[in-house]
């Protein structure tokens, strides 16, 4: 069964926990947190079957936007913004957005990739082989020119946001990205 944008996200429940946040209907398990911004948190679900967010056999993690710490007036307009062209881009080298939860704009539901993101792979295994350079950089160039073509520009592409998912380059991180008005 692969991921569909059209269907609701089915995930289950985690037993309530002393460090667990709840988020709309989704138990957020604090201790697992892969990664960190400035404005949100990624975690990972947890790896026990029972416990585990799943849609179909893919797992998800979640970008929890803590919005006190969006203290402006625009950087609220950007997140609404990333939420709204999260909502477009449906492509095979972009990160997907799978949800977000009605009623906040608190959280993300965004693909765990396997790989990582390509900063921390470089730091951990050094330089990318020849071979694997030209894929990742035809992959993320694959990316940019879909949206492109959505008239979006990222404004924040750097190694840390081009991730890998089952050796699939992603694009990724559109806090910054813009869509361009026509002209």
């Amino acid at each position: 069964q692969t991921l569909s944008a059209n269907k609701p996200l089915a995930f289950t429940r985690i037993p309530k926990q002393s460090n667990t946040k709840q988020i709309n209907d989704y138990l957020i398990d604090l201790n697992c947190m892969i990664g960190e911004g400035s404005f949100s948190k990624v975690t990972s679900p947890p790896t026990s079957k029972q416990e585990a967010f799943a849609y179909a056999d893919e797992k998800v993690a979640i970008k929890v936007v803590e919005m006190a710490t969006l203290r402006t007036d625009t950087l609220i307009k950007l997140l609404q913004a990333e939420i709204d062209l999260l909502k477009v881009i449906k492509h095979p080298n972009v990160l997907n957005c799978y949800e977000v939860p009605p009623a906040a704009i608190t959280a993300h539901s965004y693909l765990v990739c396997d790989g990582g993101d390509l900063e921390t792979r470089i730091q951990k295994r050094g330089a990318l082989g020849e071979k694997e350079f030209h894929k990742v950089v035809w992959e993320a160039y694959q990316g940019l020119k879909y949206i492109s073509g959505l008239n979006i520009i990222h404004r924040d592409f750097k190694i840390a946001n081009i991730f890998s998912h089952n050796g699939v380059a992603k694009l990724a991180d559109f806090g910054f990205a813009q869509r361009l008005k026509h002209s």
